[in-house]
């Protein structure tokens, strides 16, 4: 299994178990755009690849870890 496909994974099981809720890759991708759009604001940089955004997803205030390199979602956390 890939990098970016077991950081899917993770993200997933995470917010699952944070949030409640079922993430899908559709949910993932929608995510993405809105990063790369700009629609998401960026709370930390943790490095040159990992960035921390703040959002509202499904009625919940959370952050999301992104990897700019794999173009995919790492984690979902508490803000």
């Amino acid at each position: 299994m890939s990098k970016a496909k077991r950081q899917k994974a993770h993200a997933k099981r995470r917010m699952r178990q944070r949030f409640g809720i079922m993430l899908t890759n559709n949910d993932i991708q929608e995510m993405v755009r809105k990063i790369q759009s700009g629609e998401m604001r960026a709370v930390d940089k943790q490095s040159n690849r990992v960035t921390v955004f703040e959002t509202d997803f499904k009625g919940e205030r959370m952050h999301v870890v992104y990897d700019k390199h794999r173009k995919t979602i790492v984690t979902a956390l508490y803000p």
